[in-house]
C-alpha cells in the first residue's frame, strides 16, 4: 500500500527533484542535477549517481500495483467513488496519471 504520510511544501525546483523521472521525460533533467548540486554540494557525478539510483528504486517499485491511501487529507480532499480516499490499485487508472498525462476516466477525479 502507497499511504501519504503528510505533505510538505517545496519550492518548485525542488518539487521538480521528487519528481526527477519526469524532468527527465521532459528534458529538464540538466535542472535538477544542478539543484541537487547546489544543496549538497556535490560533483555533477555524485548528482548523476544519485538520480540513477532514485529512477532504479522507481522501476523496482513500479512493478507493484499499489493501493492509494489518502486518508491523512479526510476533511481536506474529496475523490469522486471514494469517501475513505482509499483507492484500490486496480481503480487507480481512474484517477489518471500526470506523468504520463493521461486523463482521469469518466466522473472520478479530485475536487
Amino acid at each position: 500500500m502507497q499511504r501519504l504520510a503528510r505533505l510538505i511544501a517545496l519550492c518548485p525546483g525542488c518539487h521538480q527533484v521528487q519528481h526527477s523521472g519526469l524532468a527527465r521525460v521532459q528534458g529538464r533533467e540538466h535542472e535538477v542535477i544542478d539543484r541537487l548540486r547546489r544543496l549538497n554540494n556535490w560533483t555533477e557525478a555524485q548528482a548523476g549517481q544519485d538520480l540513477n539510483r532514485s529512477s532504479d528504486r522507481c522501476m523496482a517499485l513500479d512493478r507493484f500495483a499499489w493501493d492509494l491511501d489518502l486518508s491523512v487529507l479526510r476533511g481536506r480532499l474529496i475523490v469522486n467513488g471514494y469517501p475513505d480516499l482509499y483507492v484500490p490499485a486496480a481503480d487507480r487508472a481512474r484517477l489518471g496519471n500526470s506523468f504520463f498525462g493521461t486523463p482521469r476516466a469518466g466522473q472520478a477525479g479530485f475536487f
